[in-house]
């Protein structure tokens, strides 16, 4: 650290207490806001079913519902989450489907055919051929569990993928039964029912705006009455 002077140690030093401070102020506000049971953790690891996510939001929609940058670990009000689409609609899903389930070559599928519109800087076959390397080493070592999926919430509690679209998807094909997520950005309606559901002494004493279905989610089930 210190072998590029004292100028980028301080630098250095700067930048992390304010990355400190930011994240501290970030909590302060929502201890003003919200049962404390129910802030939320953003490191904290959820193992849920593949199949459980159901939607994807493609970043460059994100990114225009944010002004060009994408939240991290935060609550967000606003219609980001209704930017969402169906996970088995998008073409990198049916295309691996394609490949994996039923033994399709890339070039018959719909990833290779983008590819070669898109990306006239590299040859498609050498960059799908690396999801076939990814499909092997998930089938004979399973989910690497130090990359965690990353996931956002919408507000009706909807499991929206934030990245890992590919290794998900192949979970899904060698039916893994669970995998690591941890989630970046949950929407603010959803925020405020996992505060009621926090504030509740008893499954009772929750309001009809809560459907009991929701009481499973792995959002929820830390923090839930008994």
């Amino acid at each position: 650290m210190f072998s590029e002077g004292p100028k980028a140690f301080t630098t250095s030093v700067y930048l992390s207490l304010c990355k400190h401070l930011k994240k501290t102020h970030k909590k302060s506000r929502w201890m003003l806001k919200y049962t404390p049971s129910s802030i939320p953790d953003h490191d904290r690891v959820y193992y849920i079913e593949p199949s459980n996510v159901n939607y994807l939001i493609w970043w460059p929609d994100l990114r225009e519902c944010f002004n060009g940058n994408i939240p991290k670990k935060t609550i967000k009000g606003g219609d980001w989450d209704l930017r969402k689409v169906s996970f088995e609609e998008t073409y990198r899903y049916k295309s691996l489907m394609k490949r994996f389930e039923h033994g399709a070559n890339w070039e018959d599928t719909e990833y290779y055919r983008y590819l070669e519109k898109n990306d006239k800087t590299s040859n498609p076959v050498d960059v799908l051929t690396d999801y076939d390397d990814l499909f092997e080493d998930m089938r004979e070592n399973g989910f690497n569990d130090k990359y965690p999926v990353k996931i956002n919430i919408g507000r009706g509690g909807e499991l929206i993928r934030h990245n890992g679209l590919h290794r998900l998807t192949i979970a899904r094909i060698l039916d893994i039964d669970q995998v690591p997520t941890r989630v970046n950005l949950r929407h603010r309606e959803w925020q405020k029912a996992r505060d009621t559901v926090a504030r509740a002494k008893s499954i009772e004493d929750l309001p009809n705006s809560i459907d009991s279905h929701l009481l499973n989610h792995p959002d929820l089930i830390d923090i839930k009455p008994d």
